[in-house]
């Protein structure tokens, strides 16, 4: 099997670089070089196996999940990071909402942040832990910014929120 090619059903082809058995069976995504472990019987069980690629632009058309600790749901439900992370790219990405939302018309997401274990990482480091509600906000640090980065966003409460868009010269 070292070296066969198969075409996943939405994640690009991939290439087995390694068998051990046929419950261990090592394959990289050629779009992204991203490696994972699957089994034989995935990869011949369909025409197209349904293979994820953890780094391939699913979300928006930007955002991966990427590799690392942090999950995107637990028990059925989006964690709160990765609501948080998705309503952003989504705000910034999803051309059907432009009309409901203009003011974002023109906003963006910084590279880094495209992966959502990177944005996570933030959002553990950075979401206040006195068990209120925040909303991420991206121009009170930089009034007028368009793009979402770890040094121009940060956590406010819904009323500083409010207060802060009637302010002249904030854009949302």
């Amino acid at each position: 099997m070292i070296g066969q090619v198969f075409t996943t059903q939405h994640c690009g082809d991939v290439v087995v670089h390694e068998y051990k058995n046929r419950d261990n069976v090592f394959v990289t995504f050629l779009n992204t070089g991203t490696e994972i472990r699957t089994t034989k019987a995935r990869l011949l069980g369909s025409d197209r196996p349904r293979l994820r690629d953890p780094r391939a632009p699913t979300v928006f058309g930007v955002g991966c999940i990427g590799v690392g600790p942090h999950k995107a749901h637990e028990k059925g439900a989006d964690t709160k990071p990765f609501g948080v992370w998705r309503a952003m790219l989504r705000r910034c990405y999803y051309r059907g909402g432009k009309h409901h939302q203009p003011s974002y018309e023109g906003c963006s997401v910084a590279p880094e942040w495209h992966d959502f274990q990177t944005f996570a990482q933030w959002f553990e480091d950075n979401y206040p832990k006195d068990g209120g509600r925040y909303q991420l906000d991206k121009d009170t640090i930089v009034p007028g910014n368009k793009t979402y980065s770890p040094d121009r966003c940060r956590f406010v409460t819904q009323l500083d929120n409010l207060a802060a868009r009637s302010r002249p010269g904030r854009g949302r």
